[in-house]
């Protein structure tokens, strides 16, 4: 059987549970109802935090089997080359001298990121004859770059795509996922010679932008529409080339994978393929000191390749006219003939030409928004080389981390305090960020950052909100409780720290216990009508209770009819509080000599006895009914000092015990020892009767004259006092 405080436990977090559902059920709301704004907010915040996690972690990939042969600012601006070739953009025998020297390695496959469009130059057709009998000549793959455009298929455009088409099954695919690829209506032909070459042409424009324009996924399928024709055709993407040299046919299965007859890419639900970055490129690669440092992939200039062609075919003979060229080249600048690569260097290489100009196929990518579009091809097609493309954690796991996070802070929230679980919340939400990016480094898993931060957030906005409007509530309670019966000061202290005067159960402490009653008021109650009684004791209480709670800083206990029990020392340890209580007894004694002398109420006398000791002090009573009591002999000794008031025609009594802790700054008189009943040993008691301090006495006589005309003024209601209680000869002679 759950225990009690099981029950409120479990009870409390349905009732956190069904705030914090009500909160994400409102969020919902929004984001129906906004819907781009937030959603696109969200969605955004979380590709920036992802891209920050590619670009902290990234991988050398220096041993991954391509090499870069790139068009840089070295080779355009280099004299040497402007004498040969002219300015750039170049002509295309420049690629056919890059071709044919790799004709001379072993390379598996040689990619050029370049797209050759149909036309030729008229005056020179041989520089187009040049490039197309190079790629004929090579004994590996050669492929070459196809840019899509808007304009309507031609018969010669469908007659190629035709030809080119790959076998594509797509059979598993819904019409939702192919709707996801890249789409295009036309294609740039490439010029005649190179359409009768062995060259393999595959779309290029394949990259895909998010809703920030960044470049994030790539489309393994190019979907190129005729929508005169209602014809659709499949064209695999330029970074695909490399897995399709020994197969005709490409298959999906439900974007699980994608599969050629010697190569299984998984592709673990995702129709567009996140690309993973390689590399230190948090300054750019357009830094050459950088790439030096720590490149990419190995890096070669085109001039160096075309420079050491040129040595190995026109130093033997310099039989043509580009040879007679590159001799005057060589007087010019001796140093150019003493750098050669050697062919070998691409042996098994993947060989991937491209441009690297500051203003010439540039992207938006994580890094800058003019990243050059080699890089990203190349990482491209190492991902699909080595199944090495970004893995999404599904929503559906994002959502149960999400709700464990919502629990987990309900229940932190609940059992602990917000100086403990504000700490511990924020260091989840620490532990967290870093568990995103340790799960992509080790595991190229894009987990979810942004949701499970937002849940976090506002699950503990809304449990320490909640919270604080409950310890409000409470605190309100809790002055309402304590306003009547503690001083404002020690209410101040309590709210402070409620969570210290727990009184479940009982303290024991040591107390100084007072107890004052009112002399005859039976007798008075028996002939006075119960109004008039309730009026006389409302003034009565007005200023004993002042007295005792603002003054003197004490609690009152109980007010029981006539009498007033209170102490000092809960729920605030002072150590002035013996010589408090008994300040009180004598500014009180005080406050009566001012009510005997006011005509318009009936003298009365009171009695005080005080003690000191230990007792417990707290709520006690079964669950139906509980009472905030104080229980202990040292309590009875005070009730009984006050009963002696009458025996010795005095006002105050205090025992020994408080009497050792004033001695030094109020004026006593002994009055013997007693036998008090129920204790066996006779008991030392003493009058209290003024401060030893004049200054002090003074102050307390003029504070009780001003508090008696306020509460004499504060009375709302008049009434005949010309009945009152009957007083004997002897104003002291006071009778219950």
């Amino acid at each position: 059987m759950l225990q009690p405080t099981s029950k409120k436990f479990i009870l409390e977090m349905i009732k956190q549970l069904g705030l914090a559902l009500i909160g994400v059920f409102l969020l919902a709301l929004i984001i129906s109802y906004g819907k781009a704004p937030l959603f696109y907010f969200m969605e955004r915040t979380e590709a920036n935090h992802f891209s920050e996690r590619q670009r902290t972690f990234v991988q050398d990939r220096t041993q991954s089997g391509i090499s870069l042969i790139e068009v840089t600012k070295k080779t355009v601006s280099n004299p040497a080359v402007q004498k040969l070739f002219g300015k750039y953009p170049y002509n295309r025998d420049f690629y056919g001298y890059i071709v044919r020297f790799l004709n001379r390695a072993k390379p598996k496959h040689v990619i050029l990121d370049l797209s050759f469009e149909l036309g030729s130059d008229l005056e020179n057709p041989e520089k187009d004859r040049l490039l197309a009998h190079s790629i004929n000549a090579a004994s590996h793959p050669v492929s070459s770059a196809l840019l899509l455009n808007n304009n309507p298929l031609s018969p010669s455009t469908q007659k190629f795509l035709q030809q080119q088409e790959k076998s594509i099954d797509l059979q598993t695919l819904s019409s939702d996922e192919q709707e996801q690829w890249v789409i295009g209506s036309n294609i740039n032909l490439p010029f005649e010679e190179l359409q009768k070459s062995n060259v393999r042409l595959y779309p290029a424009t394949s990259l895909v932008r998010d809703q920030s324009e960044t470049i994030r996924r790539i489309s393994p399928i190019v979907r190129v529409e005729d929508k005169e024709a209602n014809q659709v055709t499949y064209l695999p993407a330029l970074s695909l080339a490399p897995l399709l040299d020994a197969s005709n046919t490409i298959e999906f299965s439900e974007t699980q994978y994608l599969k050629t007859d010697s190569h299984t890419v998984q592709l673990h639900g995702q129709a567009l393929p996140i690309i993973k970055w390689y590399g230190n490129i948090k300054k750019g690669y357009f830094d050459s000191s950088l790439d030096q440092q720590r490149p990419l992939y190995p890096k070669i200039d085109a001039w160096d390749i075309i420079k050491s062609e040129l040595l190995l075919e026109c130093v033997p003979s310099f039989r043509d006219s580009l040879c007679q060229r590159f001799k005057s080249v060589l007087k010019a600048y001796p140093s150019e003939a003493q750098t050669a690569l050697q062919p070998h260097v691409f042996n098994q290489q993947i060989a991937f030409i491209g441009v690297k100009l500051e203003n010439n196929d540039i992207h938006p990518s994580i890094y800058r928004v003019d990243y050059p579009g080699i890089y990203i091809q190349v990482n491209a097609l190492d991902n699909f080389l080595h199944d090495d493309f970004v893995r999404v954690v599904e929503p559906p796991i994002t959502s149960i981390i999400c709700l464990f996070i919502l629990i987990f802070t309900i229940a932190l929230g609940i059992r602990t305090r917000v100086s403990v679980g504000l700490p511990i919340l924020i260091g989840l939400g620490i532990f967290y960020h870093y568990l995103t990016f340790f799960a992509y480094t080790e595991w190229g898993l894009w987990l979810n950052w942004t949701w499970p931060t937002l849940t976090l957030i506002l699950s503990s906005v809304v449990i320490y909100t909640q919270r604080y409007i409950s310890g409000e509530n409470k605190r309100q309670q809790l002055r309402y409780a304590f306003a009547k019966y503690v001083s404002p000061g020690t209410l101040q202290s309590i709210e402070k720290s409620p969570e210290k005067q727990s009184l479940q159960g009982g303290q024991r402490r040591e107390l100084t216990y007072m107890f004052c009653d009112i002399r005859g008021f039976t007798r008075f109650s028996e002939n006075h009508e119960p109004e008039y009684v309730q009026h006389i004791l409302t003034q009565y209480f007005r200023i004993m209770n002042t007295l005792i709670l603002q003054t003197y800083q004490g609690s009152i206990n109980k007010l029981l009819g006539d009498a007033i029990m209170a102490y000092w020392g809960f729920p605030l340890l002072k150590q002035d509080q013996t010589f408090l209580a008994v300040s009180a007894a004598i500014a009180m004694k005080e406050a009566m000599k001012h009510w005997k002398a006011d005509s318009g109420k009936p003298p009365i006398s009171i009695g005080i006895g005080i003690n000191t000791g230990s007792a417990l002090i707290g709520n006690v009573g079964s669950e139906d009914f509980m009472d905030f009591t104080v229980i202990g002999d040292a309590v009875n000794i005070a009730s009984r000092l006050e009963q002696l008031n009458k025996q010795y025609k005095t006002t105050i009594i205090i025992s020994a015990i408080t009497y050792e802790k004033i001695k030094d700054r109020i004026h006593c008189k002994s009055l013997g020892t007693i036998q008090i009943r129920g204790k066996e040993k006779e008991t030392q008691i003493y009058e209290a009767l003024q401060f030893k301090d004049k200054t002090q006495n003074e102050k307390m006589k003029r504070r009780v004259e001003k508090l008696y005309a306020s509460a004499s003024q504060s009375s709302s209601a008049e009434w005949d006092t010309t009945e009152y209680i009957d007083q004997p000869n002897d104003p002291d002679d006071r009778r219950k």
